[in-house]
């Protein structure tokens, strides 16, 4: 008979996994979690900051924490983003479509040309870095998302390593998102309120100039879409997306995308309450 040998494991290797699991066990539910999650994480994944933020439907995000592992002179950019950035957010705009549960990197949910961005050269470089990958889980009606960035590319190796790990960061994350601590806690920067959505606030800084159409060219560009890509999108000709893109800036009198970001963002602020649905 022959005998059957169990799959051999390095577990020296792997303590100081195993450790840091532990202790982020232990911390459920209580103040001390964050930092315990955040060094589990960082064994297979050298981020350099974190944003710990709940999403809700029609609300503007929600900041629990934010983490600089690397000590950094830069001003914090959290209040930006709560104000209005978060509307040129990928992974936020991401969210608006449906996106779930789960881990998800930058290069998932970024459009083609996001780093030729207005919006990557002046914000998101300097409040995220490079790249970025977003741990998110469901609870509460929403969405707890935490976001860890780097200022630099992430290697494949190590999101190799860190999807086998996957359904285990999740399950920890839940477990601490139902125990409801941060929800009761949230520390945001601006409290959670009803948000214009992406489109309105579009129409918002355009003053009813533009057209539907012109104004999903409008969105999409300012997300970095290329011309390519917004033809795609919309089902459209590549000459008819740059026909609509001239009739955007014409009524809206800018001449680039930069000056759409600068007119867009010199509209941001924190939104006009929405009507609740009765």
């Amino acid at each position: 008979m022959t005998s059957w040998n169990p799959p051999s494991m390095d577990c020296a290797a792997e303590r100081p996994l195993f450790e840091a699991a532990a202790e982020a066990t232990h911390a459920l539910g209580s103040v001390h979690f964050w930092p315990a999650f955040f060094k589990l994480l960082r064994v297979r994944l050298a981020f350099e900051n974190a944003l710990v933020t709940w999403y809700y439907p029609r609300q503007a995000p929600t900041v629990v924490l934010e983490f600089d592992w690397v000590a950094s002179a830069a001003e914090s950019q959290v209040t930006r983003y709560v104000e209005g950035m978060y509307r040129l957010d990928p992974f936020f705009q991401a969210f608006e479509n449906g996106l779930g549960p789960g881990l998800h990197w930058l290069s998932d949910v970024a459009p083609d040309c996001f780093r030729q961005t207005d919006y990557y050269a002046n914000y998101f470089r300097d409040a995220v870095g490079q790249d970025e990958v977003q741990l998110v889980c469901a609870s509460h009606g929403g969405l707890l998302s935490v976001s860890l960035g780097a200022g630099q590319h992430y290697a494949a190796s190590e999101a190799r390593s860190l999807h086998p790990l996957q359904p285990w960061l999740l399950a920890i994350l839940s477990r601490h998102a139902d125990a409801g601590t941060d929800t009761a806690a949230a520390k945001g920067l601006a409290a959670p309120s009803l948000a214009l959505p992406f489109r309105d606030a579009l129409a918002r800084f355009g003053v009813g100039a533009l057209s539907p159409r012109e104004a999903e060219v409008a969105r999409l560009t300012l997300q970095g879409h290329s011309l390519q890509s917004i033809a795609q999108h919309l089902g459209i000709a590549s000459e008819t997306v740059k026909s609509h893109r001239r009739h955007v800036y014409a009524k809206l009198d800018v001449r680039s995308p930069s000056e759409l970001f600068a007119l867009f963002t010199a509209g941001l602020g924190p939104a006009p309450a929405l009507p609740m649905a009765e």
